[in-house]
């Protein structure tokens, strides 16, 4: 016969067989890496399903947060579809996979059993810039902090330039890596155009974003020719180029001087100042023109421009002179003679090659 131990024996295994025949297991999952927008299938599915499969408490998880219990979702996303009209299956399938959706999802059984798997999910996404520091006119000595924010998978690096003028950044070298740009201590030198530049290896490459830093100062002003020269009778346009910042837009800011006389309009002249946007797109230079309508022996000699912002003004001298033309290219005066002439020069070469033209 057998002892009480050996009875005792043959029951304990009974009922381990009895566990193990009612242990639910989950096929395991695989990583996955996709391209944003494409579509995802995530499918947990179970092996040994005791008795009825309504009685399984079956929740999916994403970075620990539960997307799906049982046969409900459990949030609100309209790109998550489920499907469980197949037994034993619990299909998951996220349409348009955005960089939110990657991370670790994990499916768990927690009835009858404990039992688990988890997958890791990728979503590849090109660079976009979500924000950037605004332009602006920090005070001199001032700390400046620029931020250049993205997102993208792979997490984008970001780097920063200065594009205009072109050189080193104030640290002293052409380009920093890393988010943000801090310049400390910021004088006029060190206004202009910054960029950075934001890549991640995926899509057509780095995107951009453009940050102006704006420096208030006094202007500094030249002549665009100093020396103008014009016939006797004839119109002359003296000119003078200022860059400060805020920028000289109105003629009340603009004087001009005839030996030291402020002159204007009841003495015959015509004033005029504009922004020049092909020199400079942001709006620090000023171009401030002086038109003397009628050359004469009176009104020829030094000219002086002054302009002048809140910060201060400057000055340049330009001088007029009668009954010659200065080429502003090569600094060669010329008369009015010689100008025709070269001009009848220009027409007869013209007549004689469109003859040759002819001829051949």
């Amino acid at each position: 016969m057998m002892d009480l131990r050996g009875i005792q024996f043959i029951l304990c295994l009974s009922v381990l067989s009895s566990c193990v025949v009612a242990q639910i297991s989950i096929q395991p999952l695989t990583d996955l890496t996709v391209n944003e927008g494409n579509t995802v299938l995530l499918d947990c599915a179970l092996r040994n399903i005791p008795g009825n499969p309504d009685d399984i408490l079956l929740i999916l998880y994403h970075d620990g947060k539960a997307i799906v219990v049982n046969k409900q979702l459990a949030v609100n996303n309209p790109n998550y579809l489920l499907d469980t009209s197949v037994v034993g299956h619990w299909k998951l399938t996220i349409q348009e996979a955005q960089i939110e959706d990657q991370g670790t999802w994990s499916c768990q059984v927690q009835l009858p059993n404990e039992v688990s798997q988890q997958m890791r999910l990728v979503v590849l996404a090109a660079p976009v810039i979500t924000s950037v520091t605004p332009d602006m006119a920090p005070m001199p000595g001032s700390m400046v902090t620029l931020w250049c924010n993205a997102t993208g998978s792979p997490e984008p690096s970001v780097t920063w330039t200065r594009q205009r003028p072109a050189g080193n950044l104030p640290s002293g070298v052409e380009f920093v890596t890393g988010n943000p740009l801090v310049i400390s201590d910021i004088t006029n030198d060190w206004r202009g155009l910054y960029q950075c530049f934001v890549t991640n290896g995926i899509g057509q490459g780095a995107v951009t974003a453009p940050v102006f830093l704006q420096m208030e100062y006094s202007p500094i002003v030249r002549a665009l020719n100093e020396l103008v020269a014009a016939p006797i009778g004839d119109s002359a346009q003296l000119q003078c180029i200022g860059e400060s910042f805020p920028a000289v837009k109105i003629v009340d800011n603009v004087q001009w001087f005839k030996d030291d006389r402020l002159v204007g309009a009841s003495d015959g002249y015509q004033m005029s100042v504009s922004l020049d946007m092909d020199m400079d797109p942001y709006r620090e230079t000023s171009i401030a023109t002086l038109i003397v309508t009628a050359v004469s022996n009176q009104n020829v000699g030094k000219y002086t421009c002054r302009l002048q912002n809140l910060l201060g003004s400057a000055q340049a001298d330009v001088r007029l002179e009668v009954g010659k033309q200065i080429d502003p290219e090569t600094g060669a005066s010329r008369s009015k003679a010689s100008n025709v002439m070269a001009a009848m020069a220009t027409i007869m070469a013209a007549i004689f090659m469109a003859t040759v033209l002819v001829k051949f």
